[in-house]
């Protein structure tokens, strides 16, 4: 049984502000659509709110939400109501555009998977570090669990998928071990790697979506946000600030409320943009990942007190499409 043809599940943390704003939008600019919450925040007060909120909830981090997108997929199959897409977000991602449905007929063409920059794993040093560092691992249970002799991956921010994905998805005897191990693995950003690498195993026809100039893993000048939103292939904006005040924020308000105001008005804190500030973030990026390199090279996957809880093979016999 189809509930509704989109729904949108928003991974939330700990802005009850922003969320509210984030779901009044979504509302707004489709309101047909369902709109459900994973609450991945330790205070976050979720009462009240207009969507409902994942049950199996529970604390996630920065760069380790592999559990998100599995049990919202896991739950909307359980209460009967798969829609024909889902399109999960983060909590910077917005939503900017109405006729999103048509879009999404439009880009995915029979396509049960769509994916930002969506692409085979590349070997050597040549992908993205998430990519190396998975390669380095797979044979230690991945492989298996995910069904395939090498890692897809997809920008994590706006993944869509379709009613056949959800399904097949909810059907995987080993998707509580994928979810499980994700959550404790040492790999980084497994939420890139696994749904992703499963839309090729399962055999869900990915593509790569065509909005993705709009998102980036870095705020957008104003000039440029400016250019996206009157830009009719921009669906979504990733990354919006998390700050109710800050220009990216406040231009976002005044776009929808018709009253842009000129560019002046609106400062650029928010991006970054003096070459002192962009020169540290680079720096700060290259460091962290160098030291993730060092640290996923020299380390088990698993840290010691999981190893025995997850030993053992999936039957691919159980697993094949």
């Amino acid at each position: 049984m189809r509930h509704a043809e989109i729904c949108f599940a928003i991974l939330a943390h700990d802005n009850r502000s922003i969320l509210d704003e984030q779901i009044s939008r979504i509302r707004e600019l489709t309101p047909g659509a369902d709109v459900v919450v994973y609450n991945g925040g330790v205070h976050l007060n979720t009462s009240g709110l207009d969507a409902d909120v994942c049950p199996t909830s529970r604390r996630l981090t920065y760069t380790n939400l592999g559990r998100f997108h599995g049990e919202i997929m896991r739950w909307l199959t359980e209460t009967r109501r798969v829609p024909d897409y889902l399109i999960t977000l983060d909590r910077d991602a917005e939503l900017v555009r109405a006729d999103v449905g048509a879009f999404l007929q439009r880009a995915m063409r029979g396509s049960a998977y769509m994916g930002v920059r969506f692409h085979t794993g590349l070997p050597g040093w040549q992908d993205v570090p998430l990519v190396r560092r998975a390669r380095w691992k797979w044979q230690e249970r991945w492989k298996a669990l995910l069904m395939r002799d090498e890692p897809y991956h997809s920008f994590n921010a706006v993944q869509v998928f379709g009613g056949e994905y959800v399904e097949k998805l909810a059907a995987l005897p080993q998707l509580t071990e994928i979810m499980d191990r994700a959550h404790v693995s040492r790999l980084r950003g497994l939420e890139e790697i696994i749904y992703a690498t499963l839309a090729v195993s399962m055999d869900c026809r990915p593509v790569c979506n065509p909005s993705e100039a709009a998102i980036q893993l870095r705020w957008f000048r104003v000039r440029e946000l400016v250019s996206l939103l009157h830009d009719e292939s921009t669906y979504w904006i990733h990354r919006v600030s998390m700050r109710a005040d800050a220009s990216d924020r406040r231009l976002l308000k005044d776009f929808f409320a018709g009253r842009l105001r000129p560019m002046a008005e609106y400062d650029e804190t928010h991006a970054r943009t003096r070459l002192r500030n962009r020169l540290g973030t680079h720096a700060e990026r290259f460091l962290r990942r160098r030291g993730l390199d060092i640290y996923t090279a020299v380390l088990p996957e698993m840290p010691r007190s999981y190893r025995e809880k997850f030993q053992g093979t999936v039957n691919p016999k159980l697993t094949e499409y």
